[in-house]
């Protein structure tokens, strides 16, 4: 969905929100988990490409705690993904939202024997099932799974989620009255200002700054007390944190205003997305800063072509002007979803006098609105119309081939913020005869070292694939199948368990099949420890068949089949 147009679902996504859609008053949804909430993460955290839709709840560093359906109603979807969500479940509710819980390690009887017999019928662990309406009802308080870790989860902990079930948007669940206790304030950590273009000027540069603040009293002032001058048109920034109580994990902000001279021009709220707009949060964030020092200043004024929902109210969409000689005051407030305020001030001071230094710019200068191709010997980058937040200037470099990599490297200025997927054709003038569709796209790191895959396409010397994301890339070859080994039984949460250790080096595992005498039999992956496990359960049926065959695949096609005789 990423790769979809921001621009294009601007009149969509406004349409659907600018109503008020949330009504919390009307629900009395229950605790999704019996232990008190603590949370380590919040809704519209900012993430890598995405806003976080949920919360996730602490789950006391283990797994198996109860996870219960918060309202009445009836499964409407059930997913079983090696990353993303893992095993989640989603229940529709009579009151017009869809609760969703996620990086399950089982569902309960009901759901797991409804589950079971699907993944049977389409001979596959990971599915992907809409049960018909009613199918399969829940009571509010009822037992729907036990908390896990699996998909892209880091630790143990229940990604708790509430959607408006119509559009499908995620809502904050903060505003639905839960038991979570917060009374503390955001923190205020930094302020980005911008100069918006060639004649405008901070303190005699055309280029950002960046100011620490400290906190006297209940505000926030300067880290370094000083009058910052501005020359005509200038955007700025904040970089803000929200903690809970009971808990020392970081979480994002509800709601950033930005007023100069007392009057607002400025205000971004998170109550409620689409994710059709996540990719947006590139252009939200100030994205070259947040990549050369990860640090995540949100901006308080639109760049063209970011369409987030999420903005308000604005005058010049936050962009503002100074263009006469006087002083003025500009004040950030900063609210979590608790209403706990914080709030910090600075003055600055417009000055038509000054003269601006400008650093050399990058060679290739990007249109947002046009189609762009970035072309070095060996390599074009298609950036589609659109493809950008606004125009901007970029560079494009390459050097030569080291360790295993069967082309240049190639640099695309990783500061550069895509909003959608750019296409990437390397020419291959000497394809490894055998090797045709084993090629792919390599993700390499800022110190060179191997970061993932991409696979893409060989057609007559040119191999094509996208990436959402610019960096160092070059072409490997993959020719090794998965590694399968056999490992002493084990427990897993479906019982005694036959276990295996599979691996893949360089592209992941797409998939796998575990048979007994031809016979496809239910086996569960778990890609973070790379053990596949086959429950002592699924085998009772098969009247002590003897012979077991284990195949898997890579993403490139590469296999691996290994046999074994089972005694039990």
């Amino acid at each position: 969905m990423m790769h979809k147009s921001c621009l294009f679902l601007l009149l969509v996504t406004q349409s659907f929100l600018s109503d008020a859609q949330i009504h919390p008053d009307s629900t009395n949804f229950r605790a999704p988990v019996d232990i008190p909430m603590y949370l380590a993460g919040n809704f519209g955290e900012i993430r890598a490409n995405h806003f976080h839709a949920g919360l996730d709840i602490k789950t006391q560093g283990i797994e198996g705690h109860s996870v219960r359906a918060v309202e009445e109603g009836f499964v409407s979807r059930i997913k079983i993904a090696l990353g993303g969500y893992g095993k989640v479940v989603y229940i529709d509710h009579p009151n017009g939202y869809t609760s969703v819980y996620a990086h399950l390690q089982s569902f309960d009887d009901k759901i797991n024997s409804y589950l079971r017999k699907k993944q049977y019928e389409q001979e596959e662990f990971l599915v992907e099932l809409f049960p018909e309406n009613g199918e399969i009802q829940v009571k509010k308080g009822e037992l729907i799974a036990l908390s896990g870790n699996t998909g892209g989860s880091g630790g143990p902990h229940l990604h708790f989620e509430l959607r408006e079930t119509e559009s499908e948007f995620p809502v904050n669940p903060l505003l639905f009255g839960f038991n979570i206790r917060d009374s503390i304030a955001p923190r205020l950590l930094r302020i980005g200002v911008y100069p918006l273009n060639e004649v405008s000027g901070v303190n005699s540069k055309s280029s950002p700054l960046y100011l620490s603040l400290r906190r006297v009293g209940t505000k926030y002032v300067l880290e370094d007390a000083q009058v910052v001058k501005l020359k005509g048109k200038i955007g700025f920034g904040i970089e803000a944190r929200d903690y809970l109580n009971g808990s020392s994990n970081r979480n994002g902000i509800y709601s950033i205003e930005l007023e100069k001279d007392g009057k607002s021009v400025f205000q971004h709220e998170m109550r409620s997305f689409s994710f059709d707009e996540s990719i947006c949060i590139n252009s939200h964030v100030d994205y070259p800063y947040w990549q050369q020092s990860g640090k995540r200043v949100q901006r308080c004024y639109r760049q063209q072509g970011n369409t987030l929902s999420t903005y308000k109210h604005s005058i010049n969409d936050g962009q503002l002007f100074f263009l006469d000689s006087l002083p003025h005051q500009i004040r950030f407030r900063v609210k979590d979803s608790y209403g706990n305020e914080s709030e910090a001030t600075i003055e600055v001071q417009s000055d038509q006098e000054m003269l601006i230094s400008s650093p050399s710019p990058k060679a290739i200068a990007l249109t947002w609105q046009s189609v762009n191709e970035l072309e070095i010997e060996g390599f074009c980058m298609k950036i589609d119309s659109l493809g950008l937040f606004e125009d901007a200037r970029t560079s494009l470099d390459s050097r030569p081939a080291i360790g295993r990599a069967q082309s240049p490297i190639y640099s695309i200025d990783a500061g550069l913020a895509l909003a959608k997927y750019a296409h990437v054709f390397i020419d291959v003038p000497n394809v490894k005869a055998g090797y045709e569709d084993k090629y792919f796209l390599a993700r390499l790191s800022s110190n060179m070292s191997f970061k993932g895959g991409i696979t893409g396409e060989l057609i007559d010397g040119t191999f094509s694939a996208d990436i959402k994301k610019t960096g160092n890339y070059t072409l490997m070859i993959d020719s090794v199948g998965p590694s399968i080994q056999k490992l002493s039984d084990g427990n897993s949460p479906q019982g005694k368990s036959i276990r295996f250790l599979m691996k893949d080096k360089l592209n992941g595992l797409e998939g796998w099949r575990v048979e007994v005498h031809g016979k496809w039999v239910l086996s569960e992956y778990d890609r973070k420890s790379s053990l596949l496990s086959l429950a002592y359960i699924e085998l009772n049926a098969l009247n002590r068949e003897r012979k077991l065959r284990v195949w898997a695949a890579d993403e490139v096609g590469n296999e691996t089949e290994v046999s074994f005789s089972l005694n039990y």
